[in-house]
């Protein structure tokens, strides 16, 4: 079996954390994902994607069927 919530216990990246708890009351900041999106994979030194879900049991979903979608040989059983 995999547990697939992993995201409920796994601990936050500190400047993530704090760059999000810092515009939590922000009401602009929710206006602009996108300027967060650029700020998050800055932070993260990536060049991936962010993507904001409304919480684990989404992100879970697309991950799933983004592994689904994109590869031949898969099967998912629930």
């Amino acid at each position: 079996m995999t547990y697939l919530d992993y995201s409920a216990t796994t601990k936050i990246n500190s400047l993530v954390l704090d760059e999000v708890s810092s515009s939590l009351f922000d009401e602009a900041s929710f206006d602009d994902l996108e300027f967060y999106e650029k700020k998050i994979c800055s932070i993260l030194d990536s060049s991936h994607s962010v993507i904001f879900t409304s919480g684990s049991s989404e992100s879970n979903n697309l991950a799933i069927k983004g592994v689904f979608n994109n590869s031949s040989k898969c099967e998912i059983i629930t």
